[in-house]
């Protein structure tokens, strides 16, 4: 299983935006690895 890491600069993204990126990499990973992953992500 592959471990996917986001370090952002802090103060720069919204709490927002942060959710959008986690749930943009969600799906990209999704994509990749199959919809049996997504209660592991």
């Amino acid at each position: 299983m592959p471990f996917v890491t986001i370090d952002v600069i802090k103060n720069v993204f919204t709490p927002e935006e942060k959710e959008d990126m986690i749930h943009g990499v969600t799906e990209a990973m999704i994509a990749v690895e199959g919809e049996a992953m997504r209660d592991k992500t």
